[in-house]
């Protein structure tokens, strides 16, 4: 889905991907990149507060199960978006933080896995 983003559509989200992928191939090899992922909610609730919180009114909630148990799978925080404020020092603090997974709050769900809809919710 990543992929599809270009400087044209949002510079500061190009950007935020690159260095979420840089601190990735530095130090969590194990961990599936963004570039080649799905995104997933834990749960009905959290994907309700990320649609609010997001701003993201159109979005369509489906159920889904993922498919490959085995594959690359990452446990993040969606909130840790940068800010227009932020340093290059702290956009990098925030990447390892993410990487890490070590204060969860707002969980999002990365895997390689395809799924399969269930249902909407």
């Amino acid at each position: 889905m990543l992929k599809l983003y270009s400087a044209h559509n949002d510079l500061r989200l190009v950007a935020r991907e690159a260095i979420f992928e840089q601190i990735r191939v530095l130090n969590y090899q194990n961990k599936p990149s963004r570039w080649d992922s799905i995104f997933l909610c834990e749960d009905k609730t959290i994907a309700e507060r990320f649609r609010i919180e997001g701003q993201r009114g159109f979005d369509i909630l489906y159920k889904v199960e993922i498919l490959d148990k085995k594959a690359a799978y990452h446990r993040g925080d969606w909130n840790m978006n940068f800010t227009q404020a932020d340093s290059v020092a702290s956009m990098f603090q925030r990447a390892q933080e993410y990487w890490a997974a070590t204060n969860v709050n707002n969980p999002e769900i990365v895997t390689q896995s395809a799924v399969r809809i269930i249902g909407r919710c």
